[in-house]
């Protein structure tokens, strides 16, 4: 699934015929794939499963989730036997499990459903991804303003890569796409 679609750049793009149908659906997938690379994980909504081995603690476990949004979840399991819905407690938005029973050296199974739907990918990573396909359409035949000028009109331009200015458009967002990477606890 990409993050947006192209009938959102073509707005951004004020293109309104379908000329460019065919690239703008290849530019979103492939802005949607630099997201997921930077973030080093997609946010499309999934099923997902992690296994821990439970601590030597004196208070109950607590497991945090690799994946966000939490969306729900599915089952937890101890050594493969399924625990009810009140020997745990889930906090969703800090995707978090805490088992509240004391076990040691055993294996905690968590299986939950995480990510966003397509309909509710965040309007931040949507603008990202809509930066993206816009630099790549506009500069899809490789030439790139490279220096301007508004007093006598100076504008040079320059053949060079478009990786380069992927990597420094991705940079720029840095600060948005960082609060989409998880760090585990």
């Amino acid at each position: 699934m990409a993050y947006i679609s192209k009938t959102e750049v073509k707005l951004d793009l004020g293109i309104s015929d379908t000329t460019y149908d065919t690239i703008l659906d290849a530019y979103c997938d492939y802005a949607t794939g630099i997201i997921d690379s930077y973030l080093g994980r997609s946010l499309e909504q999934d099923d997902y499963t992690e296994k821990f081995i439970t601590k030597v603690t004196e208070y109950p476990d607590l497991y945090t989730l690799k994946y966000l949004p939490l969306n729900n979840i599915t089952s937890v399991k101890i050594d493969g036997t399924a625990l009810d819905s009140d020997e745990y407690e889930v906090r969703t938005s800090q995707g978090v499990v805490l088992l509240l029973q004391y076990t040691t050296g055993a294996e905690v199974e968590i299986a939950y459903n995480a990510g966003y739907a397509s309909d509710s990918i965040p309007d931040d990573i949507k603008f990202v991804a809509r930066r993206l396909v816009a630099t790549l359409f506009q500069n899809r035949d490789g030439t790139i303003v490279s220096s301007e000028s508004a007093g006598s009109w100076d504008i040079s331009f320059t053949k060079q890569d478009i990786t380069a200015s992927l990597n420094k458009l991705i940079e720029s967002f840095s600060n948005i796409l960082d609060r989409y990477i998880n760090v585990a606890i």
